[in-house]
């Protein structure tokens, strides 16, 4: 890899994304990490212990796959958007309100 690599602390991660807690941060990398998308870069020697994360090649591969794919939803948004709106709306009419869920219905 070269020195222009993407690499997240923890905190700058979590400060961020909004409601991105630390345990689904830690899980997700590791998951990342166990699929080949991340590098763990840990250095024990620094205190409190520093640990980075980086793109693996596999990882820059497939962002440049999927780079057209995203060009592609971006430019069609507003084709896009319509049909995701209709589907939502088509699953909420489906789903049991939660009235009826817990048994009361509206009897009452």
């Amino acid at each position: 890899m070269n020195e222009i690599q993407r690499t997240a602390a923890f905190d700058p991660w979590t400060e961020s994304v909004p409601l991105l807690s630390k345990k689904v941060l830690d899980r997700t990398l590791k998951r990342m990490e166990g699929r080949g998308l991340v590098v763990r870069h840990e250095e024990p020697a620094v205190f409190p212990r520093s640990v980075t994360y980086s793109l693996s090649p596999a990882a820059h591969d497939l962002l440049a796959a999927g780079s057209p794919l995203v060009e592609w939803a971006e430019k069609n948004q507003d084709l896009i958007a319509p049909v995701r709106r209709r589907n939502a709306e088509r699953r909420r009419r489906r789903q049991p309100t939660e009235r009826q869920h817990d048994g009361q219905g509206d009897e009452g």
